[in-house]
């Protein structure tokens, strides 16, 4: 992934992506069975997929920031459209955890830029 887009009703961004990483997990579908009297059954040949976890890294300007904030103070789920040389991943996600954001300093010119290290759960995905 190379530009991320993050929106809802609290703004819009578009910044860079320092680090992408998806998970997603599924278990082995376990069953009551009410006839059954020593426990429930393990049923191997169905499985429950768990939401999509979204961990990113990305650098924000002051304005960027503030807009961030209100998109997490939004309490609304976000679209995120993550785009990579093959094309764009859309992903409708809720926030994780709160966003927090640390500065980096770059001395040749005197820049101070945010990094937010951001993790969603995805409901839904799309790829185009």
């Amino acid at each position: 992934m190379t530009q991320v887009q993050i929106t809802n009703a609290g703004g819009t961004i578009n910044c860079e992506i320092l680090a992408w990483n998806e998970n997603q997990t599924c278990e082995v579908a376990i069953r009551q069975v009410p006839t059954r009297s020593d426990g429930d059954i393990v049923d191997t040949n169905t499985y429950v997929l768990k939401p999509k976890r979204i961990s990113t890294t990305i650098r924000l300007s002051d304005a960027e920031k503030a807009t961030l904030q209100l998109i997490f103070d939004a309490n609304v789920s976000v679209t995120i459209a993550a785009v990579n040389d093959s094309g764009t991943w859309t992903y409708t996600a809720w926030f994780e955890d709160k966003p927090l954001f640390y500065q980096y300093a770059d001395q040749k010119d005197a820049t101070r830029e945010w990094k937010a290290n951001l993790k969603f759960v995805s409901s839904t995905y799309s790829f185009a």
